[in-house]
């Protein structure tokens, strides 16, 4: 099942995903990040998709060489809301979640179903408000949800701590006053 990672700034969210895709070895799996933005439009999502498959059979296309290929949508909550309150590229991505394609761009083949096998999608939102929308209620059917928190004030130290105390110590021969500090 695809999974969608929600949370303020800072929760990390871009860094868990792209650790999590490098864990993949590249002789069976592929990856691909899309960044979507307010300028982000489904011709332009159809069109990233499809520069990384290739031709099966027919109207089936799957990534090339036989691999898996795991899309990173980051920035889900980003593309516009039209007048009408739709989210076009969320709903193109929602199909394509949900049916495993989408229809011919082509005019002589508008209406024909290309199927897309052997993917995933991994997305990345904030909470909306601030300029984030949410995303459409469908989409986010489609995802197991996570929400990544801020990690603690402790954590941070723990983790950040450790590093700057054995980066800035007497043995590097830092000053005093600079590690009181």
């Amino acid at each position: 099942r695809s999974s969608l990672m929600v949370g303020g700034g800072g929760t990390a969210k871009t860094s868990t995903a792209l650790m999590y895709l490098q864990k993949f070895s590249l002789d069976t799996m592929l990856s691909k990040r899309i960044n979507f933005s307010s300028a982000t439009t489904p011709f332009g999502l159809q069109r990233a998709i499809e520069g990384e498959v290739e031709r099966k059979t027919g109207k089936t296309f799957c990534p090339p060489g036989g691999k898996r290929l795991t899309v990173f949508l980051d920035d889900a909550s980003m593309p516009l809301v039209n007048k009408w309150g739709d989210q076009v590229t969320n709903e193109l991505t929602r199909q394509l979640v949900e049916f495993g394609g989408f229809y011919f761009l082509e005019r002589e083949k508008r209406g024909e179903f290309k199927r897309i096998e052997n993917m995933q999608y991994i997305a990345a939102m904030g909470q909306p408000g601030g300029g984030r929308n949410d995303v459409p209620n469908r989409l986010k059917s489609k995802f197991l949800v996570f929400n990544m928190v801020l990690p603690s004030t402790v954590g941070v130290d723990n983790i950040y701590g450790s590093i700057l105390r054995a980066r800035f110590n007497p043995k590097q021969s830092v000053e005093a006053s600079v590690i009181a500090t």
